[in-house]
């Protein structure tokens, strides 16, 4: 939570047992968008549609980049993020994007 909204804002949420609306979680950030409850399942399908339009190996590695850097100082992260690009860097579907780009079209991943 220190993370996501600051140390401030997550003690004084932690220390006091506040509960917060949707409003105020979107507000401090602790949460993406927020929707109507007939709208969840359809918002989160969309959202997953459109991350499944990228590369699988380059959506794994951009989370695994995300996630460890989190965890280190810049320049470790920064290392953490050149080690992601180079296992995608080589891969059939880097290519295919760039195909793609060129062809002015839709890529087509295959997740190699």
């Amino acid at each position: 939570m220190p993370r996501l909204i600051g140390p401030a804002r997550a003690k004084e949420l932690i220390f006091t047992a506040r509960r917060i609306d949707a409003a105020m979680a979107f507000q401090m950030g602790i949460v993406n968008q927020v929707v109507e409850p007939a709208q969840v399942l359809p918002t989160a399908v969309s959202l997953a549609e459109e991350i499944g339009k990228n590369g699988p190996i380059a959506v794994r590695q951009a989370k695994f980049a995300v996630d460890a850097g989190l965890s280190m100082d810049l320049a470790s992260g920064l290392v953490v993020e050149r080690v992601a690009y180079e296992r995608v860097i080589s891969t059939k579907d880097r290519k295919e994007a760039l195909m793609a780009f060129a062809e002015k079209r839709d890529p087509h991943f295959e997740g190699h």
